[in-house]
């Protein structure tokens, strides 16, 4: 239970926000700021929307979970927060790096970071599927922005 746990640290608030934070810092001194308008609307965005709507619904979460949490369940902010992070990240850098045969394994790291995030509130119980797929959608929606956003920009 306790590496689930901590892999479901890398979805937490805290994660997302330092290092959104880290990621801006990384961006700025390598020059390449033309990103981060596109990453914070989206970042924000997910997680500001993923917010409105827990409450708005606010759906109980299950009963047998290993962790007790006060927030509600629909949708999964932990899932949203690691497909709008590490999806765009993972997008960033590809685009940036020179040499094509590092994209497919920072494409593959940030699927498993995903995916393990995403099933870890599965495994812990914090989560029904429903929240989880809710919560991939609504990142992959803001990750779609993002990702426009920057083919926007570039023209």
């Amino acid at each position: 239970m306790r590496v689930f746990y901590l892999i479901t640290q890398l979805g937490s608030e805290e994660a997302i926000i330092g290092l959104s934070l880290f990621f801006s810092l990384y961006l700025k001194l390598a020059k390449k700021t033309r990103y981060l308008f596109a990453f914070w609307v989206a970042v924000a965005g997910a997680c500001v929307s993923g917010f409105l709507l827990k409450n708005a619904l606010a759906v109980p979460r299950p009963s047998d979970a290993l962790y007790q949490t006060s927030s509600y369940s629909f949708p999964s902010l932990h899932t949203t927060g690691a497909v709008i992070f590490y999806g765009l990240a993972a997008y960033i850098l590809c685009r940036e790096t020179k040499k094509n045969q590092y994209r497919p394994w920072m494409t593959a790291a940030a699927i498993l970071i995903i995916t393990a995030v995403a099933y870890s509130r599965l495994y812990l119980k914090v989560h029904y599927l429903s929240d989880v797929i809710g919560g991939a959608v609504l990142g992959l929606m803001w990750l779609g922005l993002g990702i426009a956003l920057i083919k926007k920009d570039e023209k």
